[in-house]
């Protein structure tokens, strides 16, 4: 595990600000989804081509996409919960890259270890 001290101010800034949003906040992934939509009432408006407006949260369950329709009365809510799951993701991303970039750096430092350590199978020695 590395310690906090190694780490680089941006990613434990990045590392904080998810901890604080998974803690604290309440969020979804999926993505928001306006539709124009007919109800099926044979008198209704929308069948004349003015169709009632409809708003869709579209997620993952496994490897199934599942739609769910948003009342009216929590609309807000939802866009605010979604963006609040898209801060998350891309903090979590920054942090992956963090790490991305510290395994490629200990990695070239492994093998300029190995290029400057004496081989075993040198015929010189």
């Amino acid at each position: 595990m590395t310690s906090r001290t190694r780490r680089s101010s941006q990613e434990r800034d990045a590392r904080s600000r998810s901890a604080q949003f998974l803690a604290n906040e309440p969020f979804l992934r999926g993505s928001l989804v306006f539709r124009l939509r007919s109800c099926g009432k044979p008198h209704c408006r929308c069948q004349n081509g003015q169709k009632h407006p409809a708003l869709y949260l579209y997620t993952r369950s496994g490897d199934r996409q599942v739609c769910t329709y948003i009342p009216k009365a929590l609309h807000e809510t939802v866009r605010s919960w979604v963006e609040n799951g898209n801060r998350v993701k891309r903090l979590v991303d920054q942090v992956a890259e963090h790490n991305l970039q510290s395994l490629l750096e200990r990695k070239q430092q492994l093998f300029s270890a190995k290029q400057h350590s004496p081989s075993q199978e040198d015929p010189a020695l």
